[in-house]
């Protein structure tokens, strides 16, 4: 069976080759013939612009010669007089500001009897441009000279603008018939033609690459079908092998005597979190310590990585099997924590029914006292202590409410700026206390969630940054996107912190301030959580912290 896939592989190659260098082929014939269309195309355009141009020369030129001699001058008395002195110098003027800018390089008036009245934007042209002054002219024709790496569009019509009377110094003769008048328009045709032409040697190129890569692939082609032909069984048996090990979804690895590394699988490498070159050849014992029973089943952590490892002796080596168990480790510990944290929302839901109705009972009498020893010490302090506590205590009850029974999501679509701007205002006079700044750098206008508990749980966030702050600090709050996430950034640059305090940041009740609930930074994870987002935090003691927030875009 593997004998005949192959041939069958062999078979197909060629077939894709052959039919590779034929698509290639044809691709260039098609493109050959859109680089005739877009010349002809270019030419088409040149002569049309050429004959617009020429239209808007002569109505132009018209009117300011009919203009400036008076509305009595009719075209009849222009074909058959000489235009007034002042006219003469109007009319060139007309027509050197014509050539000035644009494509527009000179305007040629000429008849048939010899007249010729040339406006040069450049005098250069007149070389170009000398065969055709000397020879008739003809209406409507078109042509594309070259001249010093530039192409000319002329273009030439007849028109009614009578040549002979920019001459002053010649004759009329005005019982001959009229002289045929002729204006002639020469165009900047260079960037048009020469993107033709890069276009063109493009091809060629192209032309040239595809023939010594068909030389290249049918080269190639022999040379493997012939080392098939040879190796064949041999080949299949190592590609088998190879696969099997390649796509293997444990690490795989072997050791000689010494404990040196002599081959791995590509799953090992993402495992150790190393390229295979920098795998192979090295001891074992700078990753893990290999000692351990064989045929047995070994727990290894590794870096923040849970391994389990197995050891099978072989001839003259050892195998070891790893498998990563990272994520499996982590499911089950967050299937623990959402039992303990089910159990606890059970609990704190009991209790805070049971505690609030006595609390509010216990606060309204400490206000009465409070009332009633205004002016008596320390009466006074107890009262409003007990004030104090029993608020405390209320919001500590409403933090256990909130974290046993979360709302229910709605999310709608709003804009980002106006909502963290609402939330800076809340937290304005916090602000103030410690005179901190506020830095955004939103680069996404909108976002689909929750309005009010997203609000909730930056306020918990931020409270958090202005409490770990020093004074006239800064806190920067970012937005963008991210692949398919919104990524929710806010940093601060106060105390820090370590480890142990980041390991246990969302563990309900843990807490390192002397007022604080520990129920916090919980309810930020399940408003996330709920939202099918993650949240994360990078934080060093001394640098400040980091909460990042993936949302989903949608």
């Amino acid at each position: 069976m593997d004998i005949l896939l192959q041939q069958k592989r062999k078979n197909q190659l060629i077939l894709m080759v052959l039919l590779f260098i034929l698509l290639g082929f044809l691709l260039l014939l098609l493109t050959w013939r859109n680089l005739t269309l877009q010349k002809k195309a270019i030419y088409q355009h040149l002569k049309l612009a050429s004959s617009s141009i020429s239209r808007g020369i002569e109505a132009s030129l018209f009117r300011g010669m009919m203009f400036m001699g008076g509305r009595m001058m009719g075209e009849q008395m222009m074909r058959h007089h000489p235009p007034l002195p002042f006219l003469r110098p109007r009319a060139k003027e007309i027509l050197e500001d014509l050539v000035k800018e644009g494509d527009v390089l000179a305007i040629i008036l000429a008849d048939n009897q010899g007249h010729i009245l040339p406006i040069f934007r450049d005098n250069k042209l007149q070389t170009p441009l000398k065969q055709i002054l000397q020879g008739p002219f003809q209406e409507a024709e078109f042509k594309i000279l070259s001249f010093n790496q530039h192409y000319l569009a002329v273009f030439s019509q007849q028109t009614r603008i009578p040549v002979s009377s920019f001459f002053p110094e010649q004759t009329h003769d005005f019982s001959a018939p009229p002289p045929k008048n002729y204006l002639l328009l020469v165009l900047d045709a260079t960037h048009h033609l020469v993107l033709y032409q890069k276009f063109q040697k493009t091809l060629f190129m192209q032309i040239g690459f595809l023939i010594l890569l068909a030389i290249f692939l049918i080269t190639i082609t022999t040379a493997y079908l012939r080392r098939q032909e040879k190796s064949e069984r041999l080949a299949s048996l190592e590609t088998f092998h190879s696969k099997l090990l390649d796509n293997l979804p444990d690490g795989l690895l072997t050791i000689d005597q010494k404990g040196i590394i002599n081959a791995a699988n590509p799953a090992l490498s993402k495992i150790l979190d190393s390229p295979l070159k920098e795998i192979i050849g090295q001891p074992l014992a700078r990753f893990f310590d290999p000692e351990f029973p064989s045929q047995q089943w070994k727990e290894l952590e590794l870096g923040t990585k849970k391994l389990e490892i197995l050891k099978v002796p072989l001839s003259g080596e050892e195998l070891f099997l790893l498998r990563d168990r990272t994520e499996i480790k982590k499911m089950e510990e967050e299937l623990i924590q959402n039992q303990n944290l089910a159990t606890i929302g059970r609990f704190a839901t009991g209790m805070a029914h049971e505690i609030r109705n006595p609390l509010n009972a216990l606060k309204g009498f400490a206000q009465f006292f409070a009332q009633k020893f205004a002016q008596e010490e320390p009466a006074k302090t107890y009262a409003k202590t007990m004030v104090q506590e029993a608020d405390r205590l209320n919001r500590v009850i409403t933090d256990l409410l909130t974290f046993a029974k979360p709302q229910k999501i709605e999310k709608r679509v709003f804009s980002l700026k106006p909502f963290l701007e609402e939330i800076l205002r809340l937290l304005q006079f916090d602000l103030q206390n410690k005179n901190l700044n506020f830095k955004l750098d939103l680069k996404v206008e909108t976002i689909k969630a929750d309005q009010d508990s997203l609000k909730q749980a930056l306020i918990n966030l931020l409270l958090n940054s202005i409490q770990a702050s020093k004074p006239e600090g800064i806190i920067e709050i970012a937005a963008e996107r991210v692949r398919e996430q919104i990524c929710l950034k806010i940093k601060d640059y106060g105390q820090g912190m370590t480890k142990e305090e980041l390991k246990e940041a969302f563990t309900p009740f843990f807490t390192t301030k002397e007022q604080g609930t520990g129920l916090g930074l919980a309810i930020v994870q399940q408003i996330i959580t709920r939202h099918e987002g993650q949240i994360k935090i990078n934080s060093l003691p001394g640098k400040g912290t980091e909460v990042i927030i993936y949302l989903p875009y949608e």
